[in-house]
């Protein structure tokens, strides 16, 4: 059977990629910038290797990476985060003269909807009901437009993942404060990039959802809708309890927003409805599969099987239908954090110790990727 290599081990979604491939009898190698990266030790990981972090730069990433292609000789490639992936596209010419590359956008489009600046404004340019989003050029043209806008409001940076760097903002002062802070922080590598944030209305109410996608050169394959429930870190992190629903109207929207943007490879997509006119407001896209990848896998969508086959060039089948309530939760670690930082812990405990109709993704026969993560807690102090 055909192997693939899996980039950015430490994610909890490509320890489930890796796991469920691995299950398929697909030969997986996993790669991972830290030593302890959870997913390389697992028992479904052939062999896994580890490559510069993008603070070393991202030739040496690539130098490392292009290193292992050639010495363990994957059919294909499948980078998962933005600065892998980015760094993949950016070099493909030379990957693929040794595999293929999982379906995803090019290089151009995929830079270009990692930005949350342009992400926004291609969205609405085809019609995606967004909040409203405002673009300053510098400083002074945020001080100008705080004393015009509705609060609260959000300061995002442009670049970044798990909600880092979003700031919730009640006043003109507070706006400009915080946009200053924010813009002089230091960028990291390609996956943080707070030059020039954009400045988006606060969205109130609790209903969230994501819909996640898989398009073929702008056909729509597969998608699934879930309903976030809690998240780490609070507020803007990613969810660690979803479920999964039935919501039509969100599913409409975000496939026909997609197929306009005539979308290669799979995407998240994040809404919420806003309690004011009842209308779901597109708040985020993200060009790759979720953090929250293994709670579509359970409930039969199986978008990395599909990947894996159309990178091979086999025909797969289209795909809309799925297990419906089938909850899934992130109990290592994010839901104990969550749970400890929860303020009327007593109120709450009812429905933490209800596990009915759910999964998570501890997994006793493939232990050691658990323990890993315990030992990055302690040494990276990383939760998720």
């Amino acid at each position: 059977m055909e192997s693939i290599m899996v980039l950015d081990g430490e994610s909890r979604a490509v320890l489930a990629v890796v796991r469920h491939l691995g299950r398929r009898g697909v030969p997986v190698f996993v790669g991972g910038s830290t030593t302890l990266a959870r997913a390389k030790y697992s028992k479904y990981c052939r062999k896994g290797f580890t490559y510069h972090s993008s603070r070393h730069g991202t030739e040496a990433m690539h130098r490392d990476i292009l290193q292992n292609v050639k010495r363990l000789r994957p059919d294909v490639i499948f980078p998962f985060g933005s600065e892998t992936t980015q760094l993949v596209l950016d070099h493909s010419e030379e990957y693929e003269k040794h595999c293929r590359i999982v379906p995803m956008l090019d290089a151009e489009k995929f830079k270009l909807f990692n930005d949350k600046g342009t992400m926004i404004r291609e969205a609405s340019r085809v019609g995606c009901p967004i909040p409203k989003t405002y673009f300053p050029k510098d400083l002074g043209d945020a001080g100008k437009l705080s004393l015009h806008l509705d609060y609260p409001a959000l300061i995002k940076p442009r670049t970044s993942s798990t909600g880092k760097g979003i700031i919730k903002v009640h006043s003109p002062r507070e706006l400009a404060r915080e946009y200053a802070l924010v813009s002089k922080q230091r960028k990291e590598g390609t996956a943080y990039d707070p030059s020039r944030p954009v400045i988006q209305e606060f969205i109130p109410g609790t209903l969230n959802y994501t819909v996640v996608v898989l398009f073929d050169h702008g056909r729509h394959m597969a998608s699934i809708v879930n309903q976030n429930h809690r998240y780490y870190p609070v507020p803007f992190g990613p969810p660690i309890f979803n479920e999964t629903v039935l919501n039509e109207r969100i599913r409409r929207i975000a496939v026909d927003m997609f197929r306009k943007l005539k979308w290669h490879g799979t995407a998240n997509v994040n809404f919420m409805i806003d309690p004011r006119d009842n209308i779901p407001k597109m708040i985020e896209i993200n060009p790759r599969l979720p953090g929250t990848t293994e709670s579509s896998i359970v409930a039969g969508m199986d978008f990395p099987y599909m990947l894996y086959k159309m990178a091979l060039g086999e025909r797969i089948r289209s795909t809309y239908r799925y297990k419906l309530n089938r909850k899934f939760r992130w109990l290592l670690f994010a839901e104990l954090f969550y749970l400890l930082k929860t303020r009327n812990k007593l109120a709450i405990l009812k429905r933490y110790t209800d596990f009915r109709n759910t999964r998570t993704e501890i997994d006793f026969a493939d232990i050691k990727p658990h323990i890993i993560q315990f030992l990055g807690l302690l040494v990276n102090r990383q939760v998720m």
